[in-house]
């Protein structure tokens, strides 16, 4: 409930943040400090998600695309990082969860960015990692596996064990090396990654590939990224066993 949360503020180090998962509307970051911050912030920002030691810059899409405005978003992300820096001990923000009815419409989201004349202005760019979640019962499943600590350590973990490389070890976007294939998993949904990791691929096709999605993700999937590449799926409720969340 809004009056169990933490008071943000931008006056002073107080790092009080709990760890614990937090989220505050767009309007309300708008106001810390008592003066209402500069409009041209915050643009298509629906709130921010503070968990176990990270910031997630939220955004909803709902059933259309989303238009971004490149320098209003990097004006988004600095004031985060100025608020993180008060409020918490975290350092930087590189992550976004993007909401949204469908991946064709998230995906569709990805293809327009791509147009941008300045690369820097592009999504993709402004944030590291973006995660879809779709609104709808998976997306509620993935929200809770995302507000595990640790959960993408655990989620490669789970997949991979010690086959897992980690980022400093790669030379482009994938999670394991296996029986002669570079293994790349999309159970987090982070469309970011996925752009990246094609990009890699087109660009040396020697190489096989394989992908790791749910079952519901493997339509889009197959649709995104052609038929060059060998799909495995697992259900989510595996995912949630082996990570003790458990549904009705």
């Amino acid at each position: 409930m809004p009056y169990n949360l933490f008071k943000l503020q931008n006056k002073e180090l107080r790092r009080t943040l709990s760890d614990s998962p937090s989220f505050y509307l767009a309007r309300d970051i708008k106001r810390i400090g008592g003066n209402e911050m500069n409009k041209t912030m915050f643009t298509r920002l629906t709130g921010a998600l503070f968990s176990y030691g990270r910031c997630y810059a939220v955004y909803n899409s709902r059933d259309s695309v989303m238009k971004w405005n490149g320098m209003g978003e990097i004006k988004t992300v600095n004031n985060l990082i100025e608020i993180c820096r008060y409020n918490s001990n975290i350092k930087t923000v590189d992550s976004a969860i993007l909401m949204g009815e469908s991946y064709e419409a998230a995906l569709t989201t990805v293809m327009e960015s791509d147009k941008s004349r300045r690369y820097e202005f592009r999504f993709d760019s402004i944030y590291n990692h973006i995660y879809f979640v779709p609104l709808n019962d998976y997306g509620i499943r993935q929200l809770k596996i995302m507000l595990l600590p640790d959960w993408n350590e655990r989620l490669s973990d789970l997949l991979f064990g010690d086959a897992y490389v980690r980022p400093e070890e790669r030379i482009f976007e994938y999670d394991a090396y296996i029986d002669n294939k570079y293994i790349f998993s999309f159970l987090d949904g982070d469309i970011a990654r996925l752009i990246r990791f094609k990009e890699a691929a087109e660009s040396d096709e020697s190489k096989i590939y394989e992908i790791v999605c749910y079952p519901h993700q493997l339509e889009i999937l197959r649709f995104y990224m052609g038929d060059n590449y060998f799909y495995k799926t697992i259900s989510i409720d595996k995912v949630e066993n082996s990570l003790s969340l458990y549904y009705a």
